[in-house]
């Protein structure tokens, strides 16, 4: 009897046990796959962002679905992400637990890789986070691209051929993975989200200024936006004309028309003058120089003078060449004294080249010095009002080299001195006022010149997107050579007569596709932007470009916008 009472104890005991241990152990899975699920929501929605065109990068998860060209994301995994979506507001909790175990188990992988990569002279860790001070300079397309590398590293097989050329080139690039979500740690999701907010901003920036309303862009302030103020009853010195390039000198004729409110057919003049406060168009003033003044038929002649008969002479003769002038940098109606001394290089005399640029602006009783060093053999000065909505009057110098390819160097007066804004390939031949502006090798060097890149006076170079550029056509006067492949090592892109028998062999070798006839319409299909991008993302000249012919045949063209 008194056995039978020990036993029925201890069995109690035992079932008392067992009891509580289910009890725990129940709790805690239920637990672990609560944070579980919060922790693939996350990862879920930060893999939705991957490879966003830079247009609709800050699109929630749940609108995804409407950017099928834009999104390197499957339809599959749109879907599953906006079927979580839900789900991530409402499983928050236990995340700082399983987001620490993630990062304690990716975060060795990441020191152990230590990437780095390189966009726009920046180099970025991609173990470490980010700050908005890190990128907020980088343009749209530097952004997603150091976006992208974050799901690079992993080994993301991209299936858009902008990132998949652009991160072939490096050698801890492995494509393996169609879906890296749940490899991302924390650092990698907290820079994608940092990213995408900064894309955000811009995007709404961009929103604001591709309106064009008239009455927000307009500048009020009555010296803003003419090339010359008082050209209405003042005539306009030799010196003023001396460093105008010859769009400003066509904007400084035709503001003399715009002043009476002129009309013009010219959509770009129209476009540009429309940014003034001063400008009102009134149908009944006719493009006649009965409508001027005889002030301003005398500047009219004066610029057409020197419109007809540019030249640019700043050669290296001398030691030193030194320009004196004034010019209102500000727009508060004072002229600045603006002096720059251009020099050759003392260890190299003997060459007729400027190696040396020395500005000193004297405004408001401050003095501003910079020294900038450019190369050639011919220097030029010009002053522009690339962007008629602020306060600043840019300068720039054009430096011509021996092979003929110019270089231009916008700079810019600020009360913390004088500051380079921009360095590029070519000469400028317009501006529309807004901060863009273009040259030569931004359009294609056919007839039908098709716009492929510009300069924006903030942001650099911005490539127009290739959905605005395919479908249109190139037209020849000439018999253009197309070829199989862009890569071909032949630096011939028209036919001629003494090239006959190197033609003939390429044809024969099946290198050419085609020699086409003149004027013959060459549909664009595809613009390849990564061909020239580098770290320094500042190619423009010769971006291939792939055509379709009259007959259903498709090359390559060799030198579309600009080079031999």
């Amino acid at each position: 009897m008194k056995k039978s009472k020990h036993f029925k104890l201890i069995s109690l005991l035992i079932s008392l046990v067992i009891i509580c241990i289910i009890t725990v152990g129940c709790s805690a899975n239920q637990n672990c796959n609560t944070s579980t699920t919060k922790y693939n929501n996350q990862n879920s929605t930060a893999t939705s962002n991957i490879q966003t065109n830079n247009l609709n990068s800050t699109n929630s998860t749940n609108t995804q679905k409407n950017d099928n060209k834009s999104n390197e994301n499957t339809t599959k995994s749109n879907t599953s992400n906006e079927n979580t979506t839900k789900n991530n507001t409402e499983n928050s909790t236990n995340e700082t637990t399983i987001n620490n175990s993630k990062d304690n188990n990716t975060s060795a992988k990441d020191k152990k890789l230590y990437i780095k990569i390189t966009i726009a002279n920046k180099k970025f860790d991609l173990s470490t986070l980010l700050n908005a001070e890190d990128v907020q300079d980088l343009n749209d397309f530097q952004l997603s691209l150091l976006r992208n590398a974050y799901y690079a590293k992993h080994g993301y097989k991209f299936k858009m051929g902008k990132y998949s050329n652009y991160f072939s080139k490096y050698d801890w690039y492995i494509p393996k993975y169609d879906d890296v979500a749940n490899m991302l740690c924390n650092t990698d999701i907290d820079n994608i989200n940092l990213i995408l907010k900064i894309e955000g901003n811009k995007k709404s920036e961009e929103n604001i200024d591709s309106n064009n309303k008239v009455s927000s862009s307009k500048n009020t302030n009555k010296y803003k936006g003419f090339i010359f103020p008082n050209s209405n009853k003042k005539l306009i010195s030799n010196e003023e004309l001396n460093y105008c390039d010859k769009f400003t000198l066509l904007l400084a004729k035709n503001e003399l028309f715009a002043r009476k409110g002129y009309r013009f057919k010219n959509k770009q003049l129209l476009n540009y003058f429309s940014n003034m406060s001063w400008y009102t168009p009134n149908d009944n003033v006719k493009n006649s120089v009965d409508e001027l003044n005889e002030i301003e038929k005398k500047n009219l002649e004066l610029i057409n003078e020197k419109y007809n008969n540019l030249y640019y002479s700043l050669g290296a003769k001398d030691n030193t060449y030194e320009i004196n002038t004034k010019r209102d940098l500000n727009n508060d109606g004072i002229k600045e004294n603006i002096n720059i001394l251009f020099k050759k290089d003392p260890l190299n005399p003997s060459f007729n080249s400027w190696h040396e640029y020395d500005f000193t602006i004297n405004s408001n009783g401050k003095k501003y010095t910079f020294k900038d060093t450019e190369s050639n053999l011919y220097a030029n000065l010009f002053f522009a009002d690339f962007d008629v909505r602020d306060d600043s009057i840019e300068f720039y110098v054009v430096a011509d080299g021996s092979s003929g390819l110019s270089t231009t160097i916008i700079y810019q007066l600020s009360e913390n001195g004088i500051k380079e804004l921009l360095r590029f390939d070519g000469r400028i031949i317009s501006y529309d006022g807004k901060g863009n502006i273009y040259t030569f090798y931004n359009f294609t060097n056919d007839k039908n010149k098709v716009l492929l890149s510009y300069y924006n006076l903030k942001k650099g170079i911005q490539y127009v997107n290739a959905d605005k550029v395919i479908g249109k056509y190139l037209k020849y006067d000439y018999h253009l050579i197309l070829y199989k492949s862009k890569n071909v090592h032949f630096s011939l892109n028209y036919y001629n007569e003494y090239d006959k028998k190197s033609i003939t062999q390429k044809l024969r070798n099946g290198d050419i596709v085609k020699i086409t006839d003149i004027n013959e319409p060459l549909k664009i299909v595809y613009v390849d932007y990564m061909d020239y991008i580098d770290a320094d993302y500042d190619k423009v000249i010769n971006i291939p470009i792939k055509v379709k012919t009259k007959d259903g045949l498709t090359g390559w063209l060799l030198y579309p916008n600009g080079g031999a």
